[in-house]
């Protein structure tokens, strides 16, 4: 007999959700929140090595009262500036697996959003999540009694743009086993590689409108996925990730309105390799030396610079440069 799972996108606190399990991934090194559930299962005995499973393999560990879902399952997925759709796609349909063995009385498990944390498009990441669970429920390999999967973010903003973005896609949030699914009948699509844009910006509150809204929505209009570089340190790993998506980036779009060092390192590897640049400025007038020569599209509001956006990347289409 054929089971439907309900799928719903959240506002708030993957700690607090009232489900039976909650499932993180362990992106090799502790991250965000797999490091703070991790942090307080050890602080009651835990041994931290225990909840580090290698790459593909699962932990399943009592909270004991530290998080308010029963039960934490640990995903083991690629190094974070490793991890691509196809990973997050994996850890989803791999947590469901999983339980069907470890905790085949689970009805309701709860997920953060797996990618923007770490530079990738928010929407992709989305998509990429719904279709593992897609995959796995397909597959029969999901706990028999599930009910409910919810996707939590703390961000209101962010789950209402997951939530169009999912809808703009004709994506149900209802899964059924034996044959039904995101389109009813049909197998979960194959998710190929996709071109990107790159976005050089300062990391702060600031900017995240003029991201999401001014940058990011022109950008899904042109057929490209949306990327940053999602921290403040440029060291290591996080600079090799940077240089990578930056070779091949589609485009790369640069705001400089505030002179930030790492803006302009990335404009330079970009240049460098011969990435087609877009420059955009609140205020032209505060321009560093090594810019102010080149043409920059200066905006007022975000409203304008989503307009100016999609204009730019239309000509740059019709030029045959993106």
């Amino acid at each position: 007999m054929a089971q439907t799972v309900q799928v719903a996108i959240e506002q708030g606190d993957i700690t607090t959700i009232d489900a039976d399990v909650i499932a993180l991934k362990f992106a090799q090194s502790p991250h965000g929140t797999d490091r703070l559930v991790a942090n307080k299962l050890v602080a009651l005995g835990i041994a931290a090595d225990s909840l580090r499973p290698s790459i593909g393999q699962t932990r399943l560990v009592a909270t004991k009262g530290v998080v308010t879902a029963r039960s934490a399952l640990f995903v083991g997925t690629p190094a974070i500036y490793d991890m691509s759709y196809a990973d997050v796609r994996t850890l989803a349909a791999t947590a469901l697996a999983a339980l069907k063995t470890v905790a085949p009385d689970t009805t309701h498990v709860a997920m953060t959003i797996h990618g923007p944390g770490f530079g990738l498009d928010e929407i992709e990441s989305c998509l990429s999540q719904l279709y593992g669970f897609q995959d796995s429920i397909r597959a029969g390999v999901y706990p028999p009694e599930l009910r409910r999967i919810t996707i939590v973010d703390h961000h209101a903003g962010r789950v209402e743009r997951l939530r169009q973005g999912v809808s703009a896609r004709s994506v149900a949030l209802e899964f059924r086993s034996g044959g039904e699914g995101v389109q009813p009948g049909a197998p979960a699509p194959d998710m190929p590689a996709k071109p990107h844009a790159f976005v050089a910006m300062p990391f702060n509150d600031y900017f995240q409108d003029v991201y999401h809204y001014g940058i990011q929505a022109p950008v899904h209009q042109a057929g490209l996925l949306c990327e940053r570089m999602d921290h403040l340190n440029f060291t290591g790993e996080i600079v090799e990730w940077m240089k990578h998506k930056i070779e091949t980036a589609t485009v790369v779009i640069a705001e400089v309105t505030d002179g930030n060092p790492n803006v302009y390192l990335e404009i330079g590897y970009a240049w460098g390799k011969g990435r087609p640049t877009i420059l955009i400025a609140k205020d032209v007038g505060v321009l560093a030396f090594d810019v102010r020569g080149h043409r920059c599209l200066q905006y007022g509001s975000i409203t304008a610079l989503e307009q100016t956006l999609v204009r730019e990347l239309r000509e740059l289409h019709a030029r045959q440069l993106i």
